[in-house]
């Protein structure tokens, strides 16, 4: 299906696995904590939740500064830049060579929310054909789902015995945002606390969709922070420490 991420970290249900497969698809990740963060808020003025985020970052307004959000600053991903709440974690889990990083946030409430954006066609309307595929492949999985109409229009929720998932998307200019919650049972309901905090940070996301020609449904590139990239180089490093032999002991 377009717009999937195709990696052994996948956040959709495959066919090879459940629904519980979703909220364990970071299991191994690194936790980096103490990023800088932001309070939760979404951008000035009408439009979703409060605000008209995501947007793109040639519409902001001039001499605005993409990194400085509505209450603090968004944390640099390349192609998108997320504002992380307070009591939110960023979870990073590195895939192979040439498979760009997939970032989480892992929130108090509890659960863990993964925004992605991809590039896709100049038509609007995306999302919503994408969302029929999901819930028929969710449904196809034995999931309950429904589709319920949010802030952006249609999302996909569905629950299994053990966890919630929804899905929230947004067309933008060439890009589609997709916004993963999952969850514990009722986690992915539309009035929980997480699926309240997803929205707020979606609010406030900005995309760097930049002008490279990609082929449509493919995962925009993401780059790590320079400190994130090194607490990550540093855990490494760490865990290689750990997992190196004893010298032999001569007699």
């Amino acid at each position: 299906m377009l717009f999937r991420r195709r990696t052994s970290t996948d956040t959709e249900p495959n066919r090879d696995g459940d629904i519980e497969h979703a909220v364990n698809a970071t299991a191994g990740g690194v936790d980096v904590g103490g990023v800088e963060s932001c309070s939760g808020g979404g951008v000035e003025g009408g439009g979703p939740v409060g605000g008209g985020g995501p947007v793109d970052v040639e519409d902001l307004g001039p001499g605005s500064d993409p990194a400085v959000g509505v209450s603090g600053r968004r944390v640099n991903f390349g192609s998108i830049l997320l504002p992380i709440p307070e009591q939110v974690q960023v979870q990073v889990q590195t895939g192979p060579d040439g498979i760009p990083p997939m970032v989480s946030l892992v929130t108090d409430d509890p659960g863990r929310i993964a925004v992605e954006v991809f590039a896709a066609p100049r038509m609007s309307g995306q999302w919503s054909q994408v969302a029929d595929a999901l819930a028929e492949s969710l449904r196809n999985d034995g999931a309950t789902v429904r589709v319920e109409t949010g802030p952006w229009g249609e999302e996909v929720a569905a629950a299994g015995p053990d966890a919630d998932l929804r899905f929230i998307g947004v067309d933008g200019t060439r890009w589609m945002v997709r916004c993963v919650i999952a969850g514990p049972p009722g986690a992915g309901t539309a009035e929980s606390p997480l699926v309240a905090t997803a929205r707020t940070i979606l609010s406030d996301t900005v995309i760097n969709r930049g002008t490279e020609p990609y082929p449509v449904g493919a995962l925009l590139p993401m780059v790590l922070p320079e400190a994130i990239a090194a607490q990550i180089a540093a855990a490494h490093q760490q865990r290689h420490l750990n997992e190196s032999p004893e010298p032999a002991e001569h007699p």
